[in-house]
């Protein structure tokens, strides 16, 4: 899941900078307003599981959850 996101959040950069000069046909809307949300997911995929790594380390050691 990391690399994914990692992936979606690197290569979604390049794609939303590409998006940046293009324009949509129909609607004339800069395509960046589509293209920017695969490396914002690749971001929040990579913040969510940052989250989790580290309760579940904190779980191992110390043998029991967060307090929610």
């Amino acid at each position: 899941m990391t690399i994914m996101a990692f992936v979606f959040a690197r290569y979604g950069y390049d794609f939303a900078k590409f998006g940046y000069i293009q324009n949509s046909e129909l609607s004339d809307i800069n395509m960046l307003s589509i293209y920017i949300s695969f490396p914002l997911a690749g971001l929040s995929w990579l913040l969510f599981l940052a989250g989790r790594i580290i309760e579940d380390f904190r779980l191992i050691v110390h043998n029991r959850p967060l307090a929610s």
